[in-house]
């Protein structure tokens, strides 16, 4: 059991989030939905949907071509670590750097906060994240984190040569593309983000 006092609060609160990282990690893969703790406000328009628990959606990304999201594992506290784009990570042994595909933000329109679009980043961006801030992920059963495609594009099949049709793998999403989350998927990660 794990109590919050003013002098334990950090170390429970690090000791719960290393906890729930050993049962996310079973289920990571590339292409599955998660949440990530926001511990700032990345757009002035957030603002609006800021309340307790705060947290942002994304989609891993594919770190080693297997489908596995890891780029790093760190072994030592405090360890650093140089990505290829030049930039530092930090992290504590036994965490690690996950790839993100695409992050995920909150539409002002939606005062529910349960829309989603697409959050357009810079061209070529290496979009990462320390395993210490995932708070859900797709397919893990206490909290099952799913965005659904609200009016998905359709997929468009090729034709080869030799008649036969082939569908597309990779989807582009348009600016305007949109996913919802589940309002008691909201709340239940909203939960495990306040007791972490």
């Amino acid at each position: 059991m794990i109590t919050c006092t003013a002098a334990a609060g950090l170390a429970n609160q690090k000791a719960r989030a290393k906890a729930l990282w050993v049962e996310l990690k079973r289920v990571l893969k590339a292409g599955k939905h998660v949440a990530i703790q926001a511990r700032e406000l990345a757009l002035i328009e957030e603002r609006r949907h800021l309340r307790p628990g705060h947290f942002w959606a994304a989609e891993l990304g594919d770190a080693d071509g297997t489908g596995s999201p890891i780029i790093h594992t760190f072994t030592r506290k405090n360890e650093i670590f140089e990505l290829s784009d030049g930039r530092k990570m930090r992290g504590d042994a036994g965490e690690c750097l996950l790839l993100l595909r695409r992050y995920f933000h909150r539409t002002v329109d939606d005062l529910d906060g349960l829309t989603f679009k697409l959050w357009q980043g810079k061209k070529g961006e290496l979009l990462v994240v320390n395993s210490s801030e995932l708070r859900a992920v797709q397919g893990h059963q206490k909290n099952d984190f799913v965005l659904c495609l609200i009016d998905p594009p359709k997929i468009r099949e090729k034709t080869s040569r030799n008649g036969k049709k082939e569908s597309t793998l990779e989807v582009e999403y348009g600016p305007r593309q949109r996913w919802a989350l589940d309002p008691d998927i909201d709340r239940d990660t909203r939960k495990v983000c306040e007791a972490s």
